[in-house]
């Protein structure tokens, strides 16, 4: 068999999205450039003068307290995804990492569809099926539901609310 005796697979070119998107660093690049042009602006138009006055008056022990309340709650959503997912055997790292785009995803686009974009990454980081993924997901969702329901529960029993309220 010589070299050029090749499958019909082997010399199939992918689709063109395949092309694009697959092989081309080009959308890289191209993400970089404007974030690179987006920084370039903002660094143009930003007045030191006024940020060193108003980088001086900041409390800072405020913004490292709202770092921390930041970070906690998705510490705590990683380790409990990861204790869902122990089977895939997910290092942490990847389930904060999958945790926080599908937060910033949720954050920036509309219809909340930063966890399904989460289980996609962890789903293609693993090769196993998005529904088995999402299957933890939606453990997660009816748990956190509950959690809500017995919060509220116990906050109104120990209200003294007016009679109307306590009836409905």
């Amino acid at each position: 068999m010589s070299h050029n005796d090749k499958s019909d697979t082997q010399n199939a070119r992918p689709p063109f999205w395949g092309r694009l998107f697959g092989r081309s660093r080009w959308l890289t690049y191209a993400s970089w450039a404007i974030s690179a042009a987006a920084l370039a602006y903002v660094l143009a138009r930003l007045r030191f003068g006024e940020l060193s006055k108003e980088v001086a008056g900041i409390t800072w022990w405020l913004v490292a307290a709202a770092i921390v309340v930041e970070i906690i709650p998705r510490v705590l959503e990683a380790l409990r995804w990861g204790y869902l997912l122990r089977p895939l055997k997910t290092g942490f790292p990847a389930l904060l990492q999958a945790v926080y785009v599908g937060t910033l995803y949720s954050g920036v686009l509309p219809f909340s569809g930063g966890d399904v974009v989460r289980g996609a990454i962890i789903a293609r980081k693993h090769g196993v099926s998005l529904t088995r993924v999402l299957s933890t997901e939606l453990i997660e969702r009816v748990a956190d539901a509950f959690a809500i329901i017995l919060v509220v529960w116990i906050t109104l029993r120990g209200l003294a609310l007016p009679y109307a309220l306590r009836i409905a």
